[in-house]
């Protein structure tokens, strides 16, 4: 048996612009000597490449250390699923909700003082989409939209205010035809946007999609959001900023543990806040939870 004690691989998404790439390895590297860790660093260089990397590394590690935002994690997730190590977080990404959500610092000292020494660890669900996991949100229609057309420029400069441009061009975007399949019940509804949600929030832990929403119940909660019109969209928004997005009249919920969406051509997809192609999706739940290493003080 290999001998992963104290040996952490740090995948760090380059791209990922909020920290200046050198402070963020020097950073990881004096913590590492300081607490006496084998640190190994690796850096992605294409879409889907920290897959690989935490594939390759993760049997012979005792953490993995994820540094980017919430794509970058799942990626780190989807090559460590059914590896016996923890996932530590360093968000310096745009919007980071993996990290808010479990209480993860966002500075960059803190957070990687939490992922080498805290000995809390949190399991949390993980959903699939073909080869790809889902720890947060996967969506289709508007909210894929503005994933899709945001400036990745842009939003390495000022994070989740990014996403507002695009926004503003797709406020009308318009209402689809939507088949949803939930545990084999299958329907028919209207959609301006549907969300496939293991973590309940967006931009804010206070801003939430649909209602008790918990990303350890082993449950996909999907979010219908069907506004007629620009007034009623702002008013979707105006109870998902207040957190009582069950008060919107334009909001239906519905649970299960696998998913799918069907629509006409042209509707955009996205997981976990990067472009995913287009619908058809199918979305399950998986057996196994990955263990995240929290602060003890949010344990």
């Amino acid at each position: 048996m290999v001998d992963t004690h104290g040996c952490v691989l740090a995948i760090i998404n380059p791209t990922t612009g909020r920290v200046r790439l050198g402070v963020v390895v020097d950073e990881l590297q004096r913590q590492a000597s300081r607490h006496q860790l084998n640190l190994t660093i690796a850096y992605t260089a294409y879409a889907g490449h920290a897959v690989a990397l935490a594939r390759a590394g993760a049997r012979a590690r005792e953490t993995l250390i994820a540094v980017g935002g919430d794509g970058t994690v799942s990626d780190v997730v989807t090559g460590m699923i059914g590896c016996d190590c923890a996932l530590g977080i360093v968000p310096v990404g745009s919007t980071n909700m993996i990290a808010k959500e479990l209480g993860i610092p966002r500075g960059l000292n803190a957070s990687i003082h939490v992922a080498m020494t805290s000995v809390q660890r949190q399991r949390i669900d993980v959903a699939r989409t073909g080869a790809t996991t889902i720890l947060h949100i996967a969506g289709a229609g508007f909210d894929a939209a503005i994933m899709r057309d945001a400036n990745s420029s842009t939003k390495r400069r000022i994070g989740w205010l990014a996403y507002l441009p695009a926004a503003a061009r797709h406020l009308h975007y318009p209402m689809f035809t939507l088949t949803l399949s939930v545990d084999d019940v299958t329907e028919t509804v209207p959609a301006r946007t549907v969300l496939c949600a293991i973590g309940g929030a967006v931009i804010n832990p206070r801003f939430r999609i649909g209602e008790n929403i918990d990303r350890m119940d082993g449950i996909i909660d999907v979010c219908i959001y069907s506004p007629p019109n620009l007034p009623a969209t702002l008013g979707c928004a105006w109870w998902i900023a207040r957190g009582t997005p069950g008060r919107s009249r334009w909001l239906r919920q519905v649970r299960g543990t696998s998913v799918r969406l069907d629509a006409p051509p042209g509707i955009p997809f996205e997981v976990d806040g990067d472009p995913f192609g287009e619908l058809p999706a199918e979305i399950s739940v998986l057996s196994e939870r990955i263990e995240v290493i929290v602060p003890t003080s949010t344990a």
